[in-house]
């Protein structure tokens, strides 16, 4: 999943099937200004690269370190920041994770018992 986070990244959303909104013309301009990186939510670089995850026998966790991650995930309630949804998966995607959880159940649970 976090490569499946990572294409978003590099396609701007249309990996898992929806392009993010395009930048306002005046944050464009600033940005443009104050750094060469013409990628949307990679200013810095820091909410791709500190992306995480934590698999244990009976989940997976998947998220950011960054505080404001989910604001540019979910976008901001009053509706200055727009939602542009990193951590969208298509539904491709959501079916490689589900047989990958059908495999470990049979593999693991079914077959040997594991609770």
């Amino acid at each position: 999943l976090l490569e499946d986070i990572q294409e978003n990244f590099d396609t701007e959303g249309e990996a898992s099937g929806e392009k993010w909104k395009e930048l306002s013309t005046d944050y464009d301009a600033w940005k443009k200004e104050h750094t060469d990186i013409d990628k949307i939510l990679q200013f810095g670089g820091d909410l791709r690269s500190k992306m995480i995850s934590k698999v244990s026998d009976r989940s997976v966790i998947i998220g950011s370190a960054q505080d404001y991650a989910a604001v540019h995930n979910f976008g901001s309630e009053d509706g200055s920041t727009p939602q542009r949804e990193f951590m969208r998966f298509s539904d491709y995607q959501l079916e490689e994770v589900v047989a990958e959880i059908e495999y470990w159940y049979l593999k693991n649970v079914k077959y040997f018992g594991v609770k």
